[in-house]
């Protein structure tokens, strides 16, 4: 698995919105039964997490932040 050896994060808000029937599972069950590791945050808030070149956002809310560090890694300034 490509994100065996990554710490991704998403959105765990599943149960918030009712989708526990539509969805029947976490993507965070998936990866972390995979050897990956798995942040997050409480609630809707934005939340990113850099890990090498992979730039992961939570929700909605991430993609401003997500956008701002994206930048760095292009210019090889940050954790790429």
């Amino acid at each position: 698995m490509v994100l065996a050896s990554h710490d991704p994060l998403g959105n765990t808000g599943r149960k918030t919105v009712a989708l526990t029937k539509v969805v029947p599972f976490l993507v965070e069950d998936g990866l972390k039964a995979k050897g990956a590791g798995f942040s997050k945050a409480a609630g809707w808030a934005a939340y990113v997490v850099t890990d090498g070149q992979l730039i992961t956002g939570r929700n909605p809310a991430s993609s401003g932040p997500a956008a701002k560090v994206l930048p760095d890694h292009l210019k090889g300034g940050g954790n790429a």
